[in-house]
């Protein structure tokens, strides 16, 4: 993402610089502010992985409450960051739909539970939500 958004603002500055048009220069701003976002929903996934992770460890010698609590929150605190980009990509629709599936706080359910089932699978739609916003490689969404 670094080179479309840096290329973006290269772009627009140059337009500004030569005195382009507020249509040509609101383009490369549109480009430049989607990248951001990119960025943004791209590290939301990075730490959807992780809490799955965490989770699978659930009453485990693995276990780790303090890492599954701080990537729940990154999680949580990226996907509010959403909102506030007036030129984003997602709509507020899809964030509510974030906000529910993720929940209010992280689970500690047993894996094998219905409980714990429920949230994987809410973990994955919101998953889901950004493959489809953002238009990501199941790869990426498997890897980051």
């Amino acid at each position: 993402f670094t080179k479309e958004i840096f290329d973006a603002f290269l772009a627009g500055r140059t337009a500004i610089h030569n005195q382009g048009t507020v249509t040509e220069i609101s383009a490369h701003r549109q480009v430049a502010a989607e990248g951001m976002e990119k960025v943004i929903a791209a590290t939301i996934v990075h730490y959807i992985n992780d809490t799955l992770s965490d989770m699978s460890n659930i009453g485990t010698a693995d276990e780790n409450k303090k890492n599954h609590n701080k990537h729940w929150a990154e999680m949580k605190a990226y996907t509010m960051a959403l909102q506030y980009n007036p030129l984003g990509l997602i709509m507020a629709a899809d964030l509510d739909q974030l906000h529910t599936l993720m929940g209010n706080a992280p689970a500690y359910d047993a894996p094998g539970t219905a409980e714990y089932d429920a949230t994987v699978a809410n973990m994955n739609a919101a998953k889901d939500i950004m493959l489809i916003v953002y238009s990501f490689s199941d790869a990426n969404m498997a890897n980051w």
